[in-house]
């Protein structure tokens, strides 16, 4: 995770096969988060998933023979992604100085109510970048949604 909490991916080995391998995946997918969750026993096929703020996820397998990827399915269909808000990390700092991260969901820039989605915590539990079904409900109706940690 950056600073104020979208996903980076950083490699210990960037020489790897796996490390040259996923950069592709990720041009593949722009703007969504590539994670290759299972590989065979022969490193020949990967299973991996792609994500993100607007999309709740979708499961594939790849050929790395022939570099075929397929979709095997997707984690809520009826959603389009493109329909969906942005979830925008944002940081600002408290009464006390201290730097507050979290993130802002709307359809759009233009000023709207503001709905505060609070979480148990403050250790152990935070709101993170991704796909969040109450955000997304909440900004289709024409809120904005502020989620801090």
């Amino acid at each position: 995770m950056d600073r104020a909490g979208k996903p980076w991916i950083k490699y210990f080995d960037p020489a790897s096969d796996w490390a040259r391998l996923h950069p592709g995946l990720l041009k593949a997918f722009p703007g969504e988060l590539v994670e290759i969750t299972q590989v065979s026993r022969d490193g020949r096929r990967l299973m991996f998933t792609v994500a993100s703020d607007r999309h709740p996820g979708a499961y594939y397998v790849m050929d790395r023979t022939d570099n075929k990827v397929t979709l095997i399915g997707e984690s809520a269909p009826w959603i389009d992604p493109e329909r969906m808000a942005s979830s925008m990390p944002i940081e600002f700092k408290a009464r006390d100085g201290r730097k507050i991260l979290g993130f802002y969901t709307a359809l759009d820039e233009e000023p709207r109510p503001l709905v505060l989605l609070p979480h148990g915590g403050p250790f152990g539990v935070a709101d993170k970048w991704g796909y969040d079904a109450d955000a997304q409900f909440l900004a289709s109706r024409g809120y904005g949604l502020l989620q801090v940690n």
